[in-house]
């Protein structure tokens, strides 16, 4: 038998800090007749990373909490400590977010969201020559009225840019050519959270025992019914009904958007004790008045 319950209390939300930006190997490929052709060079794709080892962006989340017909500059900074020069571009991505926290790419623009209507970028293309640190400044300026009272969101992309070699043509005319050419990106994500919208409205809405022969796991649903983004922390205790014996599963720091879901899963410890279990799983947000907690009663045969 499962029992479940939900607790919920409401109050003011606090950040933290949830994203990293890191160096992700990218691909872009040119299509011509008269050649088959697949490849990156003499490199592995190992090697291919070794030579981006040195690169480096900073802060990784940039954070803007404007009222309407305000505007902030802020900065982020790009250092080349590698021995070779680089050419960037600078360019926003909007995005919604998965259940897994996985950005989805959207076009600019489309929807209320996205904060690069709001934003611009200088510089917009650079070179970074050895030793070098360029700083690539982001105004983000927030329109007068309520329809702008509103969170927002957008992705600062740094993406290398490179030059396609030629390709080698060989082959017939009933042959395509397929070349690829690495490059590096940087993504940086940035949130804006009108003052005002510190009140969330994050709610667990299931929270459940799921017991396979591959995995026993708790199961965590999360949504975010309010206008501003929430910066959070997720955990699970464990007791043993019988012993008394509590555990804590591994904390999960989450960013959760206005009107999407977040789904956690924490795996049951193995070599756990059978019995007649309580499980409390919690949405923390650094807040003692804002905290959502289910509770749940499962058994481990």
């Amino acid at each position: 038998m499962k029992k479940l319950k939900f607790l919920h209390r409401a109050g003011l939300l606090m950040p933290v800090l949830a994203c990293l930006a890191s160096p992700v190997l990218s691909q872009s490929s040119g299509m011509d007749v008269k050649q088959v052709s697949v490849g990156t060079g003499d490199k592995s794709a190992s090697d291919l990373v070794k030579d981006f080892t040195g690169l480096s962006v900073s802060p990784s989340t940039l954070h803007f909490n404007l009222n309407p017909g305000k505007s902030k500059t802020m900065e982020v900074k790009i250092k080349n400590d590698t021995k070779k020069k680089y050419e960037f571009q600078a360019n926003f991505s909007d995005f919604v977010m998965g259940t897994n926290g996985k950005p989805i790419g959207q076009p600019n623009g489309s929807t209320k969201y996205g904060l690069s209507q709001w934003a611009t970028i200088s510089p917009g293309y650079f070179e970074l020559a050895p030793g070098q640190t360029q700083k690539i400044t982001v105004n983000v300026n927030v329109p007068e009225g309520a329809e702008a009272n509103h969170a927002a969101w957008t992705v600062l992309m740094l993406d290398e840019v490179t030059k396609r070699p030629p390709l080698n043509v060989n082959g017939n005319a009933n042959t395509i050519a397929l070349g690829i050419t690495p490059s590096l990106g940087f993504g940086v994500y940035i949130y804006q959270n009108p003052p005002d919208h510190n009140l969330e409205k994050i709610e667990i809405e299931n929270f459940a025992f799921n017991n396979t022969e591959q995995h026993r796991q708790l199961r965590l649903s999360a949504t975010n019914n309010g206008d501003g983004i929430g910066f959070c922390t997720s955990y699970i205790e464990l007791t043993n009904l019988s012993t008394g014996e509590q555990q804590k599963l591994k904390a999960q720091k989450f960013t959760i958007l206005p009107g999407f879901d977040r789904v956690f899963f924490y795996d049951i410890p193995k070599g756990i004790t059978p019995g007649k279990y309580s499980a409390v799983g919690v949405i923390d947000t650094n807040n003692p008045d804002q905290v959502t907690a289910a509770e749940l009663e499962f058994s481990i045969q």
